[in-house]
This record gives C-alpha cells, sequence and structure tokens, in this order.
C-alpha cells in the first residue's frame, strides 16, 4: 500500500490554533485553575495556533 500526503491548509491551521488557544484559555480561567496574565495570553495561544500551522501543512495521509 502506498501512501498519498494531501497538504491541507496551514493559514486555516493557524487562525484554528489561535482560536483553541484562546478558548482553552478561557475555559481554564473560568474553572479557576489559572490566572490570565499577558504572558500567557500571548505565548499559549501563539503556540497552539503555530502547532495548528505546522499540523495544516502536514495534511493527511491517504491509501491507496
Amino acid at each position: 500500500m502506498n501512501r498519498i500526503w494531501q497538504h491541507g491548509r496551514p493559514i486555516r491551521g493557524f487562525f484554528g490554533g489561535l482560536l483553541i488557544g484562546f478558548g482553552g484559555l478561557l475555559i481554564l480561567h473560568q474553572f479557576g485553575l489559572i490566572v490570565l496574565e499577558m504572558p500567557l495570553v500571548i505565548v499559549i495561544p501563539l503556540l497552539m495556533a503555530i502547532a495548528g500551522a505546522v499540523r495544516g501543512w502536514l495534511g493527511t495521509p491517504y491509501f491507496q
């Protein structure tokens, strides 16, 4: 079986990662697990956005 990689959409992954990062921060804040500070508000969504962009760029393997 051969795998064919269909490259995805890194821009969509970047913005999706930002959305997940901000949403996760808000949920953790609402449950009282973290205090929202400026470094957390910048770093965590940015890391999630970069991870989403990389995952989007890698794409998905399809078997032939």
